[in-house]
């Protein structure tokens, strides 16, 4: 679990401060939101992301906090849809599960020349979550995409494994042009 703190992505730590940065330079009323966002963020990785298990809608505030402030950054070419059927009240979930497949997305999914959409979507129902992430591949992060190691999603299966058994489905498609995960947990 320790790895996977480390694990949250020291550049987007720095490029968020950088983003705030330039908010407050700018005096935008946006500043304190991002700021407010980001505390949250460390806050959940520093104390509730300790346990085994978190509550389903805490995990789904932080992934929306994550995306919100990967937002400040990007241009109006990256449309981002976060779509959520279904309760999340009473349900759990194993901490910082579905991170690395959005850190995915923002890294490998997202183009300053082309249109970029992101589309992610989850559906409750009394038994399970059903996870799903949608991004275009482009030719400029192409080659960013072939020197990565696997480390987040190869250390995700890790976890399923030990949290969730023979009780989870993980399929994830890598097409040519697009990069798509559908995973289903008991909750």
């Amino acid at each position: 679990m320790s790895f996977l703190k480390a694990q949250i992505n020291p550049h987007f730590l720095f490029n968020t401060l950088n983003n705030i940065y330039a908010l407050a330079s700018a005096q935008s009323e946006h500043t304190a939101t991002a700021v407010l966002k980001l505390s949250s963020i460390m806050r959940y990785v520093l104390t509730e992301a300790r346990n085994d298990m978190v509550p389903l809608e805490k995990e789904i505030l932080f992934t929306r906090h994550y995306i919100e402030l990967q937002k400040i950054r990007l241009t109006d070419r990256t449309i981002v849809d976060f779509e959520l059927n279904g309760n999340p009240e009473g349900k759990q979930i194993a901490p910082l599960l579905l991170l690395p497949f959005v850190e995915n997305a923002f890294k490998y999914g997202i183009s300053t020349r082309e249109r970029s959409p992101i589309r992610i979507e989850l559906d409750i129902n009394q038994e399970w979550l059903y996870f799903r992430i949608c991004n275009q591949k482009h030719i400029n992060t192409a080659l960013k995409a072939s020197d990565n190691t696997g480390i987040g999603i190869n250390n995700t299966r890790r976890r399923l494994d030990l949290y969730y058994e023979d009780r989870y489905q993980l399929n994830i498609d890598d097409k040519a042009g697009e990069f798509s995960v559908h995973l289903k947990i008991p909750v």
